[in-house]
Formats: C-alpha cells, structure tokens, sequence
C-alpha cells in the first residue's frame, strides 16, 4: 500500500506538472500573440500604431494633402478616412500638432467633431487673413475643421494626428494652385471639386526702430519669425503690397529680391527692373535670395499704364504706382510707398527718392488693406 501511494503521488505530480504546463504555454502563446499583434507596422502609413488585424477591422485617416499660398492666406489638410466600412473613427478631443524645421509646435484640439467613416474625406482650413477665409473657404469649400492662422510652416516640418498619423513633409508649394502630396509628389489642389487658385498675394511691410529700416514680406514663415519676435524688433506697419503669385498674364514681371551684406549690418533690395537685378549679381556682398518674390506691373516711362489684370478685374486696368526711397546711409535700406505724399515725408526726414521719373516709380501694384492676422 505504501508503495503504491507513492506511485500514485508521483502520478498526480506529474499530471499537476502537466496541467500548469500546458496553462503556462497557453498564456505565453496568447501573450507572445498580444505583444506581436502590438509591434509597429513595417511600411505601414500609420507610425507607432499597431498592425490592424483582419479579424479586428479598425478605421483611422491618413494624411494626404497639404496646401498653403506662400503668405498663408488659405491653407488646408486633407484627409483619407481608411480601414473598415462599418468602423467609425472619432476626431473630437484629439491635437493635430505640428513642428517646425526649428523645432517649435503649434497644437489645435479638434471639437464637436462627428463620427467618420470609410471612404470619407476630411478637411482642415486656416487662414491667416480672415478676408480670404470669409470669401473663399468659408463659402466655396466644406471644412470640417478650422485651424489658427500660420498653422502650417510652408517651408516643412511634422504634423500629427493624435494617435492616428504621423507625416513629415518638405517645403509646401507656394504658387497658389499647387498642394503637396503624401508621397512628396507636386498634384492640382482642389477640396471638395473646388480648385484652389489663388493668383495674388499680400506683401507684408515690417519696421525696425531701433535700425530705422523698412522690410517687406510675403513668406508666412518670415512673417511668423518676425511677429514672434524670434527675429526681435521688427513691428508690422500695417502697409500691404498686393503682388501676383506668377505672371497671370502679359504685364506682370518677377521682383528679385537680394540681401545686401555690408560691414555695417545688412538690409534687402527688390527691384522689378531686369538691369537693376543683374547689376547687383556683379557686387560683392549681394546675395541673390530669389529671382521671383512675387509679381508686378513694370512702369512705363515713370508711370503705370493700363495694362495690367488686377484683383477681381476681367479687363486690363492701370495699377497705382509704387514709390521707392533709400536712406543713403552705408547702413543702406530702402522702402516702398504708395502715396506722393508718404514718399514726401520720407523725403523730409532725409531719404532719397529713386524709382523711374520725376516721381520715383519703383513697380506698379495694388495696396490691400484687410483684417489683422489672427
């Protein structure tokens, strides 16, 4: 009897043995499985998400488009909704974030958002300039989302969609009918059947007291360094130039833009001559930053005839003349006004007037007035 107790001790050991075993198996397979089904997906558009399963349909979007016109004036994402038809994917309470080249992120929380489904198209809009917003998104094109002024740096950087995608992109397109692909590629940009065409752009100007010198802009990235004070000093005027985005017909020729690099500091030049232009290329210290900044009338014996296509204009009309002065110092500097009588008064505190003519026409333009940026 004692030994056939022990027999059957060991038995029973050997079958308990046996059992946690098998459990022990059990629950290493179905965590390995777990851990396994939590790994990344390689060459998956999702970062840092696990693969879907197909026995665990899931939905989420997909980043992919962004368009922005060079001053942000209209600036859009688009999104795929993807995965399974009958799996909504919830955007309410998530951050769209987005990082810069320099390192610095903007963030907007998404609210009231509906539920989205499969095949579904999602858009963000933004405006820095309201006037744009209220005249062409708000009324043309359905946004879903809207995002802050300056949202997206043009000049590259991250964005992120909370816990759903991740999408670094380079310098946007920036001639106003162009938008940037997921893959990098250059493709039309419309939203909704609606194409973007924005053919103007606001030039804005900037003022350093303590420098007393002038600068002009149409680069949101510029903008957004300056307003920041992440380049101190420099004020916006409240002056803007109204130039074209390219030659939306005959009349129109690019400005050049150069940074004059002097021992007593540095400043920019533009000139819409093509003699100015190529006499600067032969100076040491100029330093071409582009041949088109944007688009102009060229005067014609010191005036502005009427042979350009303004804003909302179907016929050819004469463009205002644009005047330029230069302080004359070594720490050279020029500026650009619209009135005789502001280039008086910057005659009278000791500029000099240049330009074409008795009057000192630089360009032919149009100023533009709108709301504040946001």
């Amino acid at each position: 009897m004692g030994a056939r107790s022990s027999s059957l001790g060991v038995r029973m050991r050997l079958k308990c043995t046996v059992v946690v075993a098998s459990a022990f198996l059990a629950w290493t397979g179905a965590a390995f499985a777990a851990e396994e089904r939590m790994l990344p997906c390689k060459n998956h558009y999702i970062l840092n998400e696990p693969c879907p399963l197909p026995d665990e349909p899931v939905g989420t979007v997909r980043i992919t488009k962004l368009f922005s016109t060079v001053d942000a004036a209209i600036q859009s994402v688009e999104l795929d909704v993807v995965g399974a038809a009958d799996q909504p994917v919830k955007l309410s309470g998530r951050k769209v974030t987005v990082r810069d080249r320099r390192g610095v992120e903007r963030s907007v929380a998404l609210k009231a958002a509906p539920l989205y489904f499969k095949r579904s198209r999602v858009v963000f809009g933004g405006s820095a300039w309201g006037v744009r917003m209220d005249g062409m998104l708000a009324s043309q094109v359905d946004i879903d989302h809207a995002m802050p002024g300056y949202f997206l740096p043009i000049d590259g950087g991250q964005i992120s969609i909370e816990g759903l995608d991740t999408l670094a992109f380079s310098a946007l397109p920036t001639d106003g009918r162009s938008a940037l692909a997921r893959d990098g590629s250059i493709v039309p940009a419309f939203v909704h059947g609606v194409i973007y065409d924005e053919d103007f752009t606001f030039v804005s100007e900037f003022y350093n007291a303590e420098l007393d010198h002038y600068f002009m802009t149409n680069r949101a990235d510029e903008i957004v360094l300056l307003e920041s004070g992440a380049i101190p000093g420099w004020q916006p005027t409240g002056h803007l130039l109204y130039g074209a985005t390219r030659p939306i017909e005959e009349g129109y020729r690019p400005v050049c833009r150069y940074l004059l690099e002097r021992e007593s500091g540095y400043s920019h030049f533009f000139s819409v001559r093509p003699d100015e232009c190529a006499a600067l290329a032969g100076v040491p210290g100029n330093v071409l930053e582009t041949a088109a900044a944007f688009y102009v009338g060229v005067p014609v014996d010191g005036g502005c005839a009427a042979h350009l296509l303004g804003p909302g204009h179907a016929t050819l009309v004469s463009a205002p003349p644009v005047y330029r002065l230069w302080n004359g110092k070594p720490h050279t500097n020029h500026r650009f006004v619209k009135t005789l009588a502001e280039r008086d008064a910057m005659v009278a505190r000791g500029w000099i007037s240049e330009g074409e003519g008795p009057d000192g026409v630089a360009m032919c333009a149009w100023w533009h007035n709108p709301p504040a940026p946001d």
